[in-house]
């Protein structure tokens, strides 16, 4: 289930990342991602037109990978909450240390 994105909400930063495909495979896919109003959303690509998901990130810790992970890309980290079956995580990677404006 995703958030939709209210267009009145100034966007804070936007920019491509990758995220890691959560079949179990490692994948990893790029995505458009736009932070706004305490919300992670994510597109197929940069003209925004159909958000494919969402990630409220007050319900969520962000931490930087660790060995454990066995990702050895820049700029990776996790987002994760706790849910009443287990763990929901997220791994995120950027192209580099900032993203657009």
């Amino acid at each position: 289930h995703s958030i939709k994105r209210n267009p009145n909400v100034p966007v804070v930063v936007r920019g491509w990342l990758y995220k890691q495909d959560s079949s179990g495979m490692r994948l990893w896919k790029r995505k458009w991602f736009v932070l706004s109003d305490y919300c992670l959303f994510y597109y197929k690509d940069s003209r925004e037109e159909t958000a494919l998901g969402s990630i409220p990130l007050p319900s969520y810790v962000i931490s930087p990978v660790g060995p454990e992970d066995h990702i050895s890309r820049k700029y990776t980290f996790k987002v994760r909450m706790s849910v009443s079956w287990g763990i929901l995580s997220v791994v995120l990677c950027g192209q580099q240390s900032g993203m657009t404006n």
